[in-house]
């Protein structure tokens, strides 16, 4: 059975905070080591999925990450961002405005998370 878990991005901490369903209630996220009373308030706070695919290095990857890849043959390595879209997770290369969708997602097998869309942006601030 795949792993269902998720992570948020906590606007105010600047982080991200991970979780399961039963970490979920009434719009809150509970047990949450990283607040002072345990819980954390999700309303228009970013949930990302864990695709429950792993890069080079057994890192899970999220919604929102970028993964470097390396295509075997051209030998050249583009940058893809984990969105999704349709019903499905989608690797989008990142250099021609996300859209052109990648098409072997193997590629991500062999691929390294780099970061992810909101701590890169908060390392661009």
């Amino acid at each position: 059975m795949r792993e269902i878990k998720f992570r948020a991005w906590d606007k105010s901490q600047k982080e991200m905070i991970y979780f399961t369903f039963s970490n979920i209630r009434s719009g809150y996220i509970t047990n949450c080591k990283k607040s002072i009373d345990g819980t954390i308030q999700i309303i228009n706070t970013p949930i990302m999925q864990f695709t429950g695919l792993h890069d080079k290095n057994n890192k899970p990857i999220y919604e929102g990450d970028i993964v470097k890849i390396l295509n075997p043959i051209t030998k050249i390595e583009n940058n893809v961002i984990i969105c999704y879209n349709c019903g499905s997770f989608q690797f989008y290369f990142i250099n021609d405005n996300n859209k052109s969708l990648v098409n072997k997602i193997v590629y991500c097998k062999e691929g390294e998370i780099i970061g992810n869309i909101y701590e890169l942006l908060k390392e661009e601030k």
